[in-house]
């Protein structure tokens, strides 16, 4: 199974100590095969920059992290599936291009889809 973690999971992964948390550490460990994307994974470094005070080395840290623990595919093809927030079609692109089975995610946009071209969409994280 191969899963595409959201910008907004990856973030409150980063910053609390929740479910989103455990589920990244199973990732990390490689005990569930993550994919990410350079789009996600420039969000990422602008959020935790922006919003989070976050120190440049801080941010490479993590990044560097999340580069060597999951698949990283950079999608070609782009499509506008939602309109309402361009954006979130970057977490679509990769999980196509990545052949991903499950989307984790917060976003109200992504969450109402519940499932595009076979990709179940949720904000539950996997056990």
């Amino acid at each position: 199974m191969k899963i595409v973690l959201d910008t907004n999971i990856l973030v409150s992964a980063l910053f609390w100590q929740g479910k989103e948390h455990q589920l990244l550490k199973k990732c990390i460990k490689g005990e569930i095969r993550a994919v990410t994307s350079p789009d996600i994974l420039s969000e990422l470094a602008h959020v935790m920059r922006d919003y989070f005070d976050a120190q440049e080395e801080e941010i490479s840290k993590t990044i560097d992290l999340l580069m060597s623990s999951f698949e990283v595919v950079d999608p070609k093809e782009k499509i506008k599936v939602i309109i309402a927030d361009e954006k979130d079609n970057r977490i679509l692109e990769c999980a196509i291009k990545a052949k991903a089975n499950i989307i984790v995610s917060g976003d109200k946009h992504l969450l109402e889809l519940k499932k595009y071209k076979n990709i179940k969409i949720t904000k539950t994280t996997i056990k």
